[in-house]
């Protein structure tokens, strides 16, 4: 497991290439990494605490997932900060032990959260206005 702004600013070292990406798929299961145009895919990775994205501008679908083999193997998402991401509407999390926070993305239509079993607080920023709160 690493913390999850450490593995971002690895892969990301700099503001371009964080504005370069519109896809970003991080997921803790079987895969190959690859770049494919603006979509970024990143397998065999768990990452925990808060998830800083501020930076990718550009970003317009975010899909973060662990694995389905047990509690082990899930995200440790506490926070997602999308401030900044203006152009960001979905958002997919499965399989994330624990609390989760979303501040910013004030632009986004859909939050798809599935088995995330352990879930007893969930807070949306006000600032998410496009975002259907029913």
């Amino acid at each position: 497991m690493v913390k999850s702004q450490q593995w971002i600013n690895e892969n990301f070292p700099n503001r371009e290439e964080k504005e370069k990406v519109k896809k970003l798929y991080i997921k803790n299961d079987q895969g190959i990494d690859s770049i494919s145009g603006q979509s970024y895919y990143f397998y065999k990775v768990q990452l925990e605490g808060e998830l800083n994205l501020s930076e990718f501008a550009n970003l317009n679908y975010l899909d973060v997932r662990g694995s389905s083999f047990g509690v082990g193997t899930y995200q440790r998402l506490t926070k997602l900060d999308l401030n900044n991401c203006s152009k960001l509407e979905n958002i997919y999390v499965d399989y994330n032990d624990g609390q989760l926070a979303i501040e910013g993305g004030s632009t986004l239509n859909s939050i798809h959260l599935e088995n995330c079993q352990n879930l007893v607080d969930f807070q949306i920023s006000n600032s998410l206005t496009n975002l259907n709160k029913s």
